[in-house]
């Protein structure tokens, strides 16, 4: 089977193919049917398909001096952002749960 058709399959069946094929082009096929339907396979999904045209336009003509090793320290800075986020939605939405406005 081609790729193409692997993500074709995989869009019929409304599964972000992108983040599913990474997933297992990675080893990581343990994660893509819980990551398949969920924000994290669908963030992956526009992360991957964002992150050349993101890289060429903060980076451009510099690409070549990207350290391969950078990799997996700028993963863990985007996982803690999100999670940062994540975090301080919850306790937005705790705090209004919790909101009465006074009636006037």
């Amino acid at each position: 089977m081609s790729l193409e058709e692997a993500a074709t399959i995989l869009h019929e069946t409304g599964l972000p193919a992108r983040g599913t094929l990474t997933l297992a082009l990675f080893g990581r096929q343990d994660l893509a049917p819980d990551w398949a339907r969920s924000g994290s396979g669908a963030f992956l999904e526009t992360m991957i398909a964002a992150l050349p045209d993101a890289l060429a336009a903060e980076i451009g003509d510099t690409r070549d001096r990207i350290d391969p090793r950078w990799g997996t320290q700028a993963a863990r800075f985007v996982a803690q952002r999100i999670a940062h986020h994540i975090n301080e939605l919850i306790e937005r939405e705790e705090r209004l749960g919790s909101f009465h406005p006074a009636s006037g």
